[in-house]
């Protein structure tokens, strides 16, 4: 387009469209399709004049920046994620005749009765059992593993979940992966986050054929309220939770994240948290078509405060932004890269708990 004419607002643009078959169609009394047809048009072209007038080389920076980089190896931060990830994790020994009982830095207490384990012909199993355990207990470390909390409401339906606990349990014995056969009972104090939740739910974690993480309710363990906790048995190994769905006041809108050229879904990441909620954080996903980050869902509350935290790697460091808004339904977000910096693991945590 030229120059001069990315500065005509939209009404005087669409004068200069040379599709007079399109607009003949409002010479009549218009259809409920045309008007549809007509809406859509308008939604593509505006999009189109908000990319056409932003350099994707400095990502719409205020004033412009001109700044060369180069894009991270998707398996950079992929490394970056699975090193947090076992920086989490917890390795705890037991002998299998004994049980376990452990409580988490945060709380939660871990129980395996004694003589819980068979092998396959029957036999009762002695001797050291290894479970390695990973508390997400606030949104830091949500963002950090790339365990966003997100739950699969209906099939076309993801929302926010606020989680009492998100855990990963998997035990092994000798390196081979074993199950109780007592189950695994959890515990977590329901005074750390107020007062229990009627609608609080159990949920696993899942990954679809995109990669991408999400909840679903687990339907297979027991759950209920006992003396201030939260309680559960779970069978099996892998991710679960004890969340609750988030019931923000309003209707729900879409909201899109446009970085700077080279970043995409998989070299970077985009997240949603809101403000004042430490324990949940919601997900952006990558577009292919308009090569952007954005909720399908329209699950997104506006004329909210919110964070969008942009992750990607650096290395062996974390590169990061922080854009703090009072957040509008439909609009476009920017996060150029000269808008971010890079911090360790550490630095990056400390960063996102701090924030309120």
């Amino acid at each position: 387009m030229p120059q001069s004419l990315s500065y005509l607002p939209p009404v005087y643009l669409f004068y200069l469209i040379p599709d007079t078959n399109f607009f003949a169609t409002f010479e009549k009394p218009a259809k409920t399709t045309d008007v549809m047809k007509f809406a859509s048009f308008l939604h593509f072209f505006s999009l189109f004049l908000l990319l056409s007038g932003c350099n994707r080389d400095t990502c719409c920076d205020e004033p412009l920046q001109e700044m060369n980089f180069e894009a991270p190896a998707p398996q950079e931060f992929i490394n970056l994620q699975e090193t947090a990830r076992e920086t989490l994790s917890t390795n705890i020994i037991f002998q299998a005749e004994q049980g376990l009982e452990h409580t988490s830095d945060n709380g939660m207490m871990i129980i395996i009765p004694q003589g819980c384990f068979t092998s396959a012909d029957g036999q009762l199993i002695d001797g050291d059992i290894t479970l390695e355990f990973i508390e997400l207990y606030d949104r830091n470390d949500m963002l950090v593993t790339n365990k966003p909390s997100m739950g699969q409401i209906t099939e076309q339906i993801r929302s926010l979940l606020i989680g009492e606990r998100f855990f990963y349990l998997n035990l092994t014995r000798d390196g081979q992966q074993i199950v109780s056969d007592c189950g695994i009972q959890i515990r977590v104090p329901i005074s750390q986050t107020g007062d229990a939740a009627e609608d609080m739910f159990l949920w696993e974690g899942m990954e679809n054929e995109n990669d991408s993480f999400f909840w679903n309710v687990y339907t297979e363990g027991e759950f209920f309220t006992e003396n201030g906790y939260y309680v559960t048995y779970v069978s099996g190994n892998g991710w679960k939770g004890i969340a609750h769905a988030a019931n923000y006041p309003g209707e729900k809108a879409g909201i899109q994240v446009l970085a700077s050229d080279g970043y995409n879904g998989e070299n970077a990441a985009v997240y949603l948290a809101y403000a004042d909620e430490k324990h949940a954080i919601a997900q952006l996903y990558w577009d292919n078509k308009t090569s952007m980050f954005t909720d399908p869902y329209r699950q997104f509350s506006p004329n909210l405060d919110i964070h969008l935290l942009f992750i990607s790697a650096e290395g062996e460091q974390w590169r990061y932004a922080v854009k703090s808004i009072t957040a509008e339904a439909d609009k476009i977000y920017t996060i150029a890269h000269s808008e971010t910096s890079t911090a360790t693991l550490t630095e990056l945590l400390s960063v996102i708990a701090k924030l309120p």
